[in-house]
């Protein structure tokens, strides 16, 4: 066999071994970013393309995406924001439409108290998966801490246009809309939410709350 038919072959197998490298540096050195710019250096593949050449199937950068999201979720539960942001900013990089990584990049940005960045990226979630209750209600949550209830309660309301069963969804929205003054819309929500768990006590006491 000749080298040029070996050539194609010698390009996927330094492909493969570039993102294996990414995960070593990551554990290693716990920063996404230099681990993947290590990977990037380290491989022969020639351009910049080198990573997405090991990786198949419809979603051209998923693998990838899921990946470098599954790693930042490990350092953000362990506490490296910092570090775990670069992750999800490469996550995205690879695939902008990846909701979880945007709301998983909204979760540490505000664990480091930027939270207007926090906001921006549970806004980007939303509009790249409006299905999505995880980005709504984190996005109620985000309106919330400004004392916007108003968008709040509008956020959360998606949350149940998804899934009318999500007797969390109902308790938070009930909730946004009784810190708003809307007492009345409350008392349903939280009837909603009752009449999926009738025993549900955080939508008892809520609902107490509306009475007084």
């Amino acid at each position: 066999m000749s080298s040029f038919r070996l050539f194609p072959a010698i390009l996927l197998f330094s492909a493969a071994w570039a993102v294996a490298l990414v995960a070593a540096l990551c554990v290693l050195s716990s920063t996404c970013g230099t681990a993947a710019a290590a990977a990037a250096a380290s491989s022969s593949c020639p351009g910049p393309d080198c990573m997405e050449l090991s990786f198949s199937g419809e979603a051209p950068g998923q693998e990838a995406a899921t990946y470098m999201d599954r790693m930042g979720v490990k350092l953000s539960s362990a506490g490296e924001h910092s570090s775990a942001l670069e992750c999800f900013n490469e996550s995205i990089r690879q695939n902008s439409s990846y909701v979880d990584s945007w709301v998983h990049r909204a979760a540490s940005q505000k664990a480091l108290k930027n939270y207007n960045s926090s906001k921006a990226s549970l806004l980007k979630a939303v509009a790249a998966d409006g299905r999505s209750a995880a980005a709504w209600s984190a996005l109620a949550d985000a309106y919330s801490l400004e004392k916007d209830y108003e968008n709040g309660s509008a956020a959360a309301a998606r949350i149940v246009e998804i899934n009318p069963r999500d007797k969390a969804g109902w308790l938070k929205k009930g909730s946004l809309e009784q810190m708003n003054g809307d007492f009345a819309s409350a008392e349903l929500d939280l009837d909603s939410a009752l009449q999926i768990d009738p025993n549900y006590k955080d939508a008892l006491y809520r609902k107490a709350l509306s009475c007084l």
